[in-house]
């Protein structure tokens, strides 16, 4: 299966947006991966040290990444944290 990169105008075609309205997209997902990998920090977990249905959940949001490029290497708190879980 392709992934839907950004810089080739699949994604924007799929989904009816224009390549500059998908790059803000992208830009806005940065800031709020960036908050995420903030706000756990050091804890094991999204909740602190128990995995929750909270964790199930960043598991997966964080996988999709890779289908529409969003590579974690820029988030390497949450590079880890993926591989961790």
């Amino acid at each position: 299966m392709k992934r839907l990169g950004v810089s080739d105008g699949r994604l924007a075609h799929l989904t009816g947006a224009t390549e500059a309205a998908v790059r803000r997209q992208r830009e806005a997902l940065g800031k709020r991966l960036g908050y995420v990998q903030q706000q756990l920090g050091a804890s094991a977990f999204v909740l602190g040290d128990s995995f929750t249905v909270a964790d199930c959940y960043l598991f997966t949001v964080l996988g999709w990444g890779k289908w529409v490029d969003i590579d974690l290497a820029n988030w390497p708190g949450l590079a880890a944290y993926a591989a961790r879980i």
